[in-house]
């Protein structure tokens, strides 16, 4: 239901929405909680199978309690889902819902301007199908601060990264550059804690260009560097200027802006180390062995089905 070119005027049913409104009491934030309330296992490890019996068992669950409401359609159990949904009317914008779905599902930047062409918000987003579009499905229950966006957005703009650190690193600068009316928040929001061990290495990620990836080149007391590298490039100069460097003994002073890029980068590693490409320097022994490394890694046939690839 929820992959149909329909959503942003027709309801559909949502799992999250509808345990919300049968269970008031209970402060949902994931899934977990839902399998609680109703004495189901929760899954400790990924796993499709169970993942998809626990669904099964929870909309189970879920049509007892509405068929105890004596709701007994599906008109009636979207009226109950969603009480009031508010179209959105596109004729306030220089765009329409097939802009909406042109939009790729791919990492990026969004630009929201005014009539004046002024950039009034910047986001970023994992899907920007999905979450550019959500801003213009039901409206009703919205944020003033939401509400006062869509009164006053004209056109919207974006740009493809390829993955979401490139995205939030895209978004940060900018935030800077615009500081839009509506982007609450300038600066990188501090963090808590420091990050992991991981201080110096090569990130290799999705480039937007065909064939290519993006390296992310970190070194404490170093400016993030960023390399766009094709898959069969033979000339590696530029890489290995950047290696050269980083095996360098020296330190720069930061500008804020430096600042806030390396903390992004590092927080976001941080959360996502098991789940993406990255080389070690720190153990990876001297600058040959890396840029070894890195011409394995960009010429292996199976990249596609890796998860992991590290020196350790």
């Amino acid at each position: 239901l929820g992959k149909t070119q329909e959503t942003i005027e027709n309801q559909v049913l949502c799992l999250k929405l509808l345990t919300k409104k049968l269970i008031p009491a209970l402060n949902q934030k994931s899934l977990d909680d839902v399998s609680l309330f109703f004495k189901l296992p929760t899954i400790d490890t990924p796993n499709t199978e169970k993942e998809v019996s626990n669904l099964v068992n929870i909309f189970a669950r879920c049509h007892e309690m509405v068929e105890a409401q004596k709701i007994g359609t599906i008109e009636a159990l979207l009226e109950f889902q969603y009480p009031a949904v508010k179209i959105v009317d596109f004729s306030n914008y220089a765009f329409d819902k097939a802009f909406l779905w042109s939009i790729p599902q791919a990492p990026g930047v969004y630009k929201m301007k005014d009539k004046s062409g002024k950039t009034i918000y910047v986001g970023k987003a994992k899907n920007l199908k999905d979450r550019v579009g959500s801003y213009f499905w039901n409206t009703t229950n919205c944020l003033q601060k939401i509400a006062n966006l869509l009164n006053t957005v004209y056109t919207i703009e974006y740009e493809i990264t390829g993955s979401e650190l490139a995205a939030m690193l895209l978004e940060f600068q900018l935030i800077k550059q615009y500081r839009p009316l509506f982007n609450q928040q300038i600066e990188v929001h501090e963090r808590t804690a420091r990050y992991g061990s991981l201080k110096n290495f090569v990130l290799i990620l999705p480039s937007p260009v065909e064939n290519s990836f993006e390296l992310f080149f970190v070194k404490e007391g170093l400016p993030v560097q960023r390399y766009d590298l094709l898959r069969d490039a033979v000339n590696l100069s530029g890489v290995e200027e950047i290696l050269a460097e980083m095996f360098e003994q020296h330190q720069d002073v930061l500008t804020d802006d430096e600042t806030g890029e390396m903390d992004i980068v590092l927080s976001w590693v941080d959360a996502n180390k098991d789940f993406v490409n990255y080389i070690n320097i720190d153990v990876a022994g001297d600058q040959a062995s890396c840029l070894k490394l890195i011409k394995d890694y960009i010429r292996d046939d199976e990249l596609l089905q890796k998860k992991q690839f590290r020196w350790k």
